[in-house]
């Protein structure tokens, strides 16, 4: 079985990776991203599915940087692209001989892709109320620059939205193939929710406490009022309250 791990970046997906890994699964048999700026914990993130997804990004919307996506239009990898994407199943599949899985939160924008190529595919969505992920993506900008940074909302909660609507759409026509989680709900039921994940997806993880690798610290969760009213005029409210329908808790 193969288990990718997805969500808008800075929504909690590393957090979820390390501990899912901390249960068991495989998640770092490729080359792995080192700890950054940013996320002292580490990414859990496979090299090769992040640069094959990255440089496709670039290559369909030149000024994205690689994940600064708006539009919740699919992607869709080039047949150069497809060829890496099955060069790398291929070499994952051949290293092991257990359950497996990646995280990346450009994913989100690609599953179509994967599922095709993956049939089996199973898929965890981990989200992030908007106004915390666009906070904490200014703080991210800030400290990497080393300076104060005005980073648009507008922009970053258009990017959200891109994200989440595209994890959407994967999970109406895989609805058995897909849990979507709500980070809070894991940090509070994290048994109850990996009891789940075994159930619906017939693995066998241990349970470890997520306590074990969260710190608060890295998760802002106090944004300032005003990024909730603009989200909230954006539209990302109707999207929160369909990926909170979904919750398995």
């Amino acid at each position: 079985m193969v288990l990718s791990i997805t969500g808008m970046h800075r929504s909690g997906t590393s957090l979820v990776a390390s501990w899912l890994n901390l249960c068991g699964l495989i998640l770092d048999q490729g080359r792995v991203i080192p700890p950054l700026i940013g996320n002292k914990k580490g990414f859990f993130e496979d090299l090769d599915f992040v640069l094959l997804q990255e440089k496709s990004i670039m290559q369909q919307i030149p000024f994205s940087g690689g994940w600064k996506v708006t539009s919740s239009q699919e992607l869709q990898f080039s047949k150069s692209e497809t060829k890496i994407a099955k060069e790398i199943i291929s070499l994952r599949q051949d290293q092991l001989d257990c359950d497996w899985g990646w995280k990346d939160p450009r994913t989100c924008l690609f599953l179509h892709q994967w599922k095709e190529l993956i049939p089996d595919l199973k898929t965890i969505i981990v989200w992030r109320p908007c106004d915390q992920v666009v906070h904490s993506l200014i703080r991210r900008w800030t400290r990497k620059i080393s300076r104060k940074l005005i980073l648009d909302p507008i922009w970053a909660i258009r990017v959200w939205n891109a994200y989440n609507y595209s994890a959407l759409n994967y999970a109406l026509c895989f609805p058995k193939d897909v849990i979507i989680v709500p980070l809070e709900r894991l940090l509070s039921n994290d048994q109850a929710i990996l009891d789940y994940v075994n159930d619906r997806f017939r693995l066998s993880l241990s349970h470890k406490s997520i306590q074990t690798v969260y710190e608060q610290e890295m998760l802002e969760q106090n944004p300032p009022g005003y990024l909730r009213e603009i989200c909230s005029l954006l539209g990302n409210k109707k999207i929160e309250d369909r990926l909170l329908s979904w919750s398995p808790i």
